[in-house]
This record gives structure tokens, C-alpha cells and sequence, in this order.
């Protein structure tokens, strides 16, 4: 029995299996047993007498919450009177000056319940309920206070408009895709990551995609192409298109990514029927109304709604539509900074970007 359990370059040596098995496997199995033993008996000593303590511990303060609600029902008609309460207590309750096991007294107790004023805590409760309550509107999809769907103007325009919404984009408070889509009879917004050609996310026939005008997220800008031009068509390659003109008098409509820069990004890269499209890219004046409400990645990156002025107004060649949709933009945003005060679990303010650069070179430094 001996040799056939031990492997076969051990089994000639059978002094050898036995001092193992003397040296090995006897002290392991006595050492389990006392520690077993001595585990129960822990476990009589910690668990038996101290949870019988608990226990009538807990009954002692179930005891005494009773009495103290008791009590606090019998002077609920001085509610009114805050600083009146602990002295009514002290003066004619019987609990009056009494120690609590958990420390305190019973006048501490409804001293912190007659004349404490609501902690932050409670009104963040509270304002969290409030915003649970509050509606969306089904046309922004925002909340009803920041809901500026009634002042909307709408825009007779010759140039359609296609808004792709990445579908984690979840900042339903400060975006302005569906606010944009409003101010057009016919644009449309569809949220999602990827469709098989631009006339099913459109849905209606396209007869010729080049015609239509997609708005270039890649490394270019105006700057570097020396031009003055607002709305500038590009190549594949990046490079400036000869004939500007004609190009952007033929465009028939317009694609925009909404989203955060890397999620356009990504559809980008889940439609490759974008590639059929004509590039544009944008050489705004001035930075995003956003402000300090939102800071964006890159100085041309603009809001969704200022991305479709800048280019209807320039396709186009009316001034009339950046100026209404700014509006627009600027209406929300003060409404925005008036829920703020007022609600700001509604609409919160924007944390602060993280240098990670000057934690790496502190980093380094130190």
C-alpha cells in the first residue's frame, strides 16, 4: 500500500516515506485538532456572553426610544416654541437628566430635535425628491425648468439637417441636439452608433451622398490652411478643395455627431458611408457660449446648435438663422444658470478639470 501511493522514484526508499509521513503529515493533523479545539472554545467565551449583553443592550435602547417618541407626542402642541422645548422637558419630564447607554442625555435629544435647524443632508434629500419629481418635456427631453421649447422660432431652411446622437450621451441638462432639430421642419435626429448608409438614418432616399456635408472631427483646422473662410470643404487627405465655391453652393444637407469629442469619434468610425459625404470643418471666431458651463477639448470646438448656425448661415448665406438659433442657445443657458441657484441638483456646476500634467511633473519634481 505504501509503495503503489508513492511516486515510483520514491517507493525503493520506503525509511524515507516514513519519516515524512512521521514529520509531515501527524504534526499538520494535531495541529488542526488543537486549533479546532481551541476555536470552539473562543467561540464559547466571545460569542455567548457578549451577545446576551447586545441583546438586553438593544432592548434598553428600543426601551427608551419608546418613552422618548412617547414624550415628544405629548409636547408636540410647543412644537412652535424651539427653545422652549428642553425646558418643558427638564421641568416636568421624568426622563429629564437621565444617561443614555450610548452616551447623552434625554435632554440632548430633544434639544437637537426642537432647536436644530435643517442639516445639509436633509435639504439634499430634499432637493433630490424634488428633482425625482420633476418632468421631462417630450420634445427636448429636458427638464420641464430648463425647458425653453416655447420660445423656439422656427427656420424655413433649403438645406436638411441630420443630427446623430451617440447613445451614451447623457447630458440631457446642457445639450442642444433635439433644441437644434426644433428650429427645422424637416431635420431629424436619430440616436444610436452605427446605420447602413445615410438614407436609412436619414429615412428617405438619397440619391447622391456626396451632395451631402458631414462635419470633420480629424486633426485639421482653418488655421492651418490659410484661409479666412468660416466653413472650409476638405479632401480625405486633409488638404483644402479647389473649388470651394461650387462645392459648398451644391451641398443639399448637412450630418452632425453629437456628443462628447470621443464618442463623435466613434461615429465616426461606425460609419464608414461618412466617407461618401463631402468633409467640412469650421473656423469659428470666438469660443464656445458654453463658457465655464462646459469646456470643450479644442478652442474650434463648438455646441451642436453652433456648429449648424455657423454652416446654414454660411451655405446658405443668411445671417438670420445664426442669430435666431444663438438665441436660442443663449435663452437656455441663462435659464440653465437660473436653475442653478434654485435647484442645483438640476443643474449642477461643472467640475473641475484635473491637471494631469502638473501632477506628473510635481510628481517628478518631488
Amino acid at each position: 500500500f505504501m509503495n503503489s501511493a508513492l511516486p515510483r522514484m520514491v517507493q525503493p526508499v520506503s525509511s524515507d516515506a516514513r519519516l515524512s509521513l512521521m514529520s509531515g503529515v501527524w504534526p499538520i493533523a494535531s495541529t488542526t485538532s488543537l486549533l479546532t479545539f481551541m476555536g470552539v472554545i473562543l467561540a464559547g467565551l466571545l460569542f455567548d456572553p457578549p451577545m446576551t449583553l447586545e441583546r438586553s443592550r438593544g432592548k434598553w435602547k428600543q426601551l427608551l426610544r419608546r418613552r422618548v417618541l412617547a414624550r415628544n407626542r405629548q409636547l408636540a402642541g410647543v412644537e412652535e416654541r424651539h427653545a422652549a422645548g428642553p425646558e418643558v422637558l427638564s421641568n416636568g419630564s421624568a426622563m429629564a437628566g437621565m444617561i443614555l447607554p450610548w452616551g447623552g442625555t434625554v435632554e440632548a435629544v430633544h434639544r437637537s430635535a426642537y432647536s436644530r435647524p435643517m442639516s445639509e443632508q436633509s435639504r439634499d434629500e430634499k432637493n433630490d425628491e424634488v428633482v425625482e419629481a420633476v418632468a421631462d418635456c417630450p420634445r427636448c427631453q429636458k427638464p420641464m425648468p430648463l425647458c425653453i421649447c416655447d420660445s423656439v422660432t422656427p427656420i424655413e431652411s433649403r438645406i436638411s439637417l441630420l443630427i446623430l446622437q451617440h447613445p451614451q450621451e447623457q447630458d440631457r441638462a446642457l445639450g442642444t441636439a433635439r433644441l437644434t432639430a426644433q428650429h427645422f421642419e424637416h431635420a431629424v435626429v436619430k440616436v444610436g452608433l452605427s446605420w447602413p448608409s445615410l438614407s436609412k438614418a436619414l429615412g428617405r432616399p438619397v440619391p447622391d451622398p456626396s451632395r451631402w456635408a458631414v462635419l470633420y472631427l480629424g486633426s485639421a483646422k482653418v488655421a492651418d490652411l490659410g484661409t479666412s473662410s468660416d466653413v472650409v470643404a476638405i479632401n480625405r487627405k486633409g488638404e483644402i478643395e479647389d473649388d470651394q465655391r461650387g462645392i459648398l453652393r451644391d451641398i443639399e444637407g448637412i450630418v452632425l455627431l453629437d456628443g462628447t469629442w470621443s464618442q463623435a469619434k466613434a461615429l465616426w468610425w461606425r460609419n464608414p458611408w461618412m466617407l461618401k459625404c463631402q468633409r467640412v470643418i469650421l473656423g469659428p471666431s470666438r469660443p464656445s457660449r458654453y463658457g465655464q458651463l462646459r469646456r470643450e477639448p479644442r478652442r474650434d470646438g463648438l455646441s451642436t446648435i453652433e456648429a449648424a448656425a455657423m454652416l446654414l448661415a454660411t451655405l446658405e448665406k443668411r445671417p438670420d438663422i445664426a442669430e435666431t438659433l444663438h438665441a436660442s442657445f443663449e435663452r437656455m443657458l441663462a435659464r440653465y444658470r437660473e436653475v442653478q441657484r434654485t435647484l442645483p441638483k438640476l443643474a449642477p456646476k461643472p467640475k473641475p478639470r484635473r491637471d494631469f500634467r502638473r501632477r506628473r511633473h510635481a510628481g517628478r519634481g518631488g
